[in-house]
């Protein structure tokens, strides 16, 4: 009481007093003092005492222990709502409801979340618990994220035993709240399954989809209502809620949904055999899926429209991602089109999917990178969805690493997992198909698994009558993003070789990718006639800036409405929206980033920050807000990693070096440069470079980046495994002009080769996310196996032997740190002696590549480095000496043995 007494208050009496009522419960102590010192209007702390001291309780009888707490919760309730509250008014029938589901709920909610799953406004919840703080942790008002919990459990226990409470007014019956709040999780369910996801009902719907078997379990008789609810929600949408919350809330194991069901499956079969049944063959096929079905939540629809790992596609507008990102929330959703752009294309792919006619049963939708396929992708998801002909599909968002199975293995038994959540024959079909054959999950025949998994049970669809007799559509499955996956070709082979017959009609597979030379490839292969296709880069430059600035234009009235700003409504003028509109580049990506800085919440001040945009003014704290989501957004590659490598480069990069380096047409990479506009800026023949220097900073230390960081260490290694097979001429020296023809030995490497050998262990030591780093290792492993000897002297040629040493010194900290597992000890002492060797050779190396292979020559027999390359090393000098003799021309290389 020391934050409330002053003077001589209390008394001595009253605080013996009250010490006295207490008895030997120090909640009765504690629900105490808060009731003092609560605070109200028109009652003060010693009124407040009086209170409690005019409480009168008996003795608490040995059958009643808590009477004296009981009295106090009473008293408490009182006070909160006055003595003159009628049980049956209207005011606490509310007051009874908000005050029993707190106490019930198996895992508290906030205010926010409570309103929106007992349907009362947020404002009645707040007026209810206003005076009950001393027996509820009840957060600010401001605070409507925090949950509402109960101090102690006494509290639940008195308000639902009527011997204790015995006032009805308070009273809450368990089997009517639980009836109530079963039917509001299902119908939260239901509404939450379909379409794109209110981000405020994401909390709600993890608990609803989590708990509704709870508090149909506190549903003691035969209820109507309930049974309706139950019946309605077991033959609709069981298979989608089973699938859905899995991904919602990333379960390892659906054990606690199997759980849920066998609490409804137990209730139902006092009531309802039918409702029982369907449960228990649910249960019983989900246990077959869960423990024979390799799944990848992170790729589904269900979590690119509610949780997609924290990459944002262009087209979003809510206030938490524009203007205050917090990219530790990895629960941001993938983006729709914006409303009135890409309406062309959403037509056209509409009326392929919906034409019941046999033609072609796949559609291709292509274009270079951030044209907004994945929006395109995500549009007509959510129609499809909303319509009930989405049966499922696979939404790539990086580079596949599922332990025991390959990447095709992964993404077949994902999307089964789909098609089992979409109709139960073809849930039937695939159980049938892992019951029959146990190893299919880990089967190295990819087509074998497609065939089982995913063509049989959707050409059964057909053939049993199955939902497909209720859908007035063909059903449709979407591939987005196919150039990430690596067997894409392979993939697509299945698809055409499976279901692109006159028994697939019912089908439709719409995919977007990248037209990468493997995929471009096997579409021209196949007959025209069993796909469409559809180039978002040959949508008019004219309908695409149309587009963009109805995309502004909404964007600049969000910007108003957000910052609740008394800018003037003709705010820009028509001269500055065209001028944004064509600084946008016809990049929708762009767009958002010009938004983005208009609506910063800390500058609050959208026209100067135009004016900094338009005239490039971008070197304050403003655009480096920026940086985490552009990054994160950058993370697939090429883009992503092209970015990366410009950044964190001392030296500025060519348009040559880095169509090398990646592989890529100038023209092409120019292009794709141009969405990096203006975090990366070149003008005509410019090189390529970051606006300002913080971005360089944010890349070398941001932990954002790690992942990207091991891609592109991984496309170095790539790049050496590939470049280092070409040899060098042989004599003591390769850099006199007259070895090499008069030219410089660095014409011989080309410039994305020398790249990749001056910048991998620096762009190693960077990669510190270690599930990226399980595919990094492999290649590393590779490389110090195969190539080090070949990168040693390429470097030493690069007279770059000083560099050697502290190179690999990087490259073994790097495998100390994460080549963890045993059978990595080999690689780490091979980095560490190589190091060494470096080390005690640098001057050597300097003089002459060459002593790098009679070095290792030199090497006592006990060296593992010695062990793996001294047959290399020999063979190398045979050849470069045979090479000499011969008299090599001047214009050719002797190649490497």
């Amino acid at each position: 009481m020391s934050t409330i007494v002053w003077r001589n208050w209390p008394s001595k009496d009253d605080f013996n007093a009250l010490v006295k009522s207490c008895g030997k419960l120090f909640i009765y102590a504690s629900t105490a003092i808060g009731f003092i010192g609560e605070g109200r209007a028109l009652r003060t702390p010693e009124e407040s005492l009086q209170i409690i001291l005019n409480i009168v309780s008996d003795d608490a009888p040995d059958d009643m222990p808590y009477k004296q707490l009981d009295d106090l919760y009473l008293r408490i309730l009182l006070e909160a709502v006055g003595n003159s509250a009628k049980a049956e008014s209207k005011g606490m029938v509310r007051f009874r409801k908000i005050l029993g589901t707190i106490v019930l709920l198996r895992d508290p909610l906030s205010v926010r979340s409570l309103s929106k799953l007992i349907e009362e406004e947020e404002q009645q919840i707040w007026n209810a618990l206003r005076h009950l703080s001393s027996i509820l942790i009840v957060p600010h008002e401001e605070n409507s994220e925090t949950p509402v919990r109960f101090f102690h459990p006494s509290l639940l226990d008195f308000l639902i035993d009527a011997n204790r409470c015995v006032d009805e007014r308070f009273f809450v019956d368990v089997s009517r709240l639980g009836a109530d709040l079963f039917q509001r999780c299902t119908v939260t369910i239901i509404k939450g399954l379909v379409g794109s996801m209110d981000e405020e009902l994401i909390p709600v719907m993890r608990y609803v989809c989590m708990f509704w078997g709870y508090h149909l379990r506190n549903v003691h008789d035969e209820n109507a209502q309930v049974m309706t609810r139950l019946d309605e929600f077991v033959r609709s949408h069981l298979l989608k809620w089973f699938r859905f919350t899995r991904v919602l809330l990333n379960l390892k194991s659906g054990d606690p949904l199997l759980q849920c069901m066998k609490v409804a499956k137990n209730w139902a079969s006092c009531y309802n055999t039918e409702i029982s049944d369907t449960l228990n063959s649910m249960l019983r096929s989900s246990g077959v899926l869960d423990s024979r079905l390799a799944d990848n939540y992170e790729s589904t629809y269900d979590a690119a429209r509610s949780k997609c790992g924290g990459l944002v596609t262009f087209t979003c507008l809510t206030s938490e991602l524009i203007w205050d990102l917090n990219l530790g929330d990895e629960e941001t959703r993938r983006a729709t089109c914006h409303p009135g752009t890409r309406k062309s294309v959403l037509a056209e792919i509409k009326e392929w999917a919906t034409f019941e006619s046999a033609g072609p049963g796949i559609f291709w939708l292509y274009g270079s990178a951030y044209t907004g396929k994945s929006a395109v992708a995500m549009s007509i998801a959510e129609w499809a969805d909303e319509k009930g002909f989405l049966c499922g599909g696979f939404f790539f968002r990086d580079v596949i690493d599922f332990p025991k199975s390959s990447e095709l293995g992964v993404v077949i038994s994902t999307i089964s997992h789909d098609l089992a959540s979409f109709d139960m024959s073809m849930r039937n079909h695939v159980v049938e198909a892992l019951e029959g054959n146990k190893h299919l999950r880990y089967s190295k025949h990819a087509e074998l698994q497609f065939a089982a998994l995913i063509a049989n049970p959707l050409l059964s669809l057909k053939q049993d009558g199955g939902m497909h007799r209720r859908c007035q559509a063909p059903i449709l499955l979407i591939i987005d993003g196919l150039d990430w996956c690596e067997g894409a070709a392979e993939l697509l082979t299945f698809l055409f070789t499976h279901l692109s017959g006159p028994g697939s009609s019912h089908v439709r597979i719409l995919i977007t990718s990248r037209p990468t030379p493997q995929i471009r490839k096997t579409f021209e292969a196949v007959h025209k006639e069993l796909h469409k296709s559809a180039n978002l880069d040959e949508i008019s430059a004219e309908v695409v800036r149309q587009d963009i600035a109805t995309y502004l234009h909404d964007g600049l009235a969000r910007v108003r409405e957000i910052l609740s700003l008394s800018t003037p409504l003709d705010w820009p003028d028509q001269t500055d929206f065209d001028s944004l509109v064509n600084s946008s580049r016809n990049s929708f990506f762009c767009a958002k980033y010009a938004l983005k800085f208009l609506g910063n919440s800390k500058t609050r001040n959208p026209s100067q920050q135009l004016q900094s945009w338009l005239l490039r003014h971008l070197d304050d704290e403003s655009f480096e807000d920026m940086y985490p989501c552009w990054v994160a957004e950058l993370g697939a590659p090429p883009v992503g990693l092209q970015a990366i490598a410009i950044c964190v480069s001392q030296e500025p990069l060519s348009f040559s070096l880095l169509s090398d380096f990646f592989q890529m047409d100038v023209d092409n990479l120019k292009t794709a440069l141009r969405l990096l506009y203006p975090f990366i800026i070149f003008e005509a023949d410019d090189y390529p470079r970051p606006n300002n220097s913080p971005l360089r900073h944010f890349y070398m230390n941001s932990r954002f980046v790690n992942g990207q960081y091991a891609d592109l260490c991984r496309h170095c290694l790539r790049i050496m495994d590939e470049g280092l097979h070409i040899a060098f001429r042989g004599t003591d020296s390769l850099r006199g002009s007259e070895r090499t023809g008069g030219r410089d030995p660095l014409h011989i490497i080309g410039p994305g080769l020398q790249y990749a050998c001056r910048n991998w262990t620096t762009i190693l030591s960077k990669a510190s996310n270690f599930s990226y780093n399980r595919n990094l290792s492999r290649n590393l492993d590779t490389f110090i196996q195969k190539h080090l000897l070949s990168w040693l002297y390429t470097m030493a040629l690069l007279q770059l032997a000083s560099h050697l040493a502290s190179e690999l010194h990087n490259a073994w900290k790097w495998s100390d740190r994460y080549y963890r597992a045993s059978f990595f000890n080999d690689i780490r002492k091979l980095l560490e002696e190589a190091w060494h060797f470096a080390n005690d050779n640098e001057q050597t190396f300097a003089e002459s590549p060459l002593q790098v292979y009679h070095a290792v020559l030199d090497l006592p027999e006990n060296s593992e480095l010695c062990r793996i390359y001294k047959v290399e090393a020999a063979e190398r000098l045979k050849a470069f000496e045979e090479a000499n003799r011969a008299g090599t021309p001047k214009d050719d290389i002797p190649s490497q043995i």
